[in-house]
């Protein structure tokens, strides 16, 4: 499996370093691979520093790489949430602002 995994990471990257848009991205990308099976994974792009999600269009064209919705950006740092110990600056009202209007109230524990 992690033998799979590390071709498809291969792959991926072979094919996005193609696209023109890819020396915009961030020094700090980090790709992921989720909901890996023995035939498929989910490949995503993400980047701490810019406080953005990647995606990849598969419509044709030039400049096929993308910046995704924000919260899919939210969604990985729940997800990896100690790959680093920094974010860009002002993001942590924006997160709890995005915890607030996808589930209607923000509950914050501290022990």
């Amino acid at each position: 499996m992690l033998e799979w995994v590390l071709e498809a990471r291969d792959d991926h990257i072979d094919t996005i370093s193609d696209d023109p848009n890819y020396d915009r991205l961030p020094p700090d990308w980090e790709l992921t691979a989720t909901g890996v099976t023995e035939t498929d994974a989910i490949m995503g792009i993400y980047s701490r520093s810019a406080g953005q999600a990647y995606g990849w269009k598969e419509d044709g064209g030039a400049g096929r790489l993308v910046i995704l919705p924000r919260h899919q950006f939210w969604a990985y740092v729940s997800e990896y949430p100690c790959h680093t110990g920094e974010l860009p600056p002002g993001v942590e009202n924006e997160f709890l602002v995005s915890i607030e209007q996808g589930k209607g109230i923000a509950t914050v524990c501290v022990d």
